[in-house]
């Protein structure tokens, strides 16, 4: 929903801010600086989606479900969704503060 009005409805947003904001935002305010961010050494997740298509599923009675226009997830490096389907394999890790 927020990528889809901010960015795509109402322009508010560049594509890139609203990455930034969902993903690496966050992450640095609760001190986790090598995530959220594409950088050598960073333990940062990539999404590839469709900018025209990508929107969420989800609902209040089933929130598990994958978005719209989702191709490829990698997490810690590892592929975890490869042309829109699961591979199965897991890549994330409990954080400890």
């Amino acid at each position: 929903m927020y990528y889809r009005f901010m960015v795509r409805e109402e322009r508010l947003l560049a594509p890139a801010e609203a990455i930034h904001r969902l993903a690496g935002l966050p992450a640095g305010r609760i001190g986790l600086n090598d995530r959220g961010v594409l950088r050598p050494g960073a333990r940062a997740d990539a999404a590839v989606f469709d900018p025209e298509t990508f929107a969420e599923r989800g609902t209040t009675f089933e929130p598990n479900q994958l978005a719209m226009g989702m191709r490829h997830v990698f997490v810690n490096g590892v592929h975890t969704l490869r042309d829109g389907a699961l591979t199965g394999d897991r890549g994330g890790m409990v954080l400890r503060s």
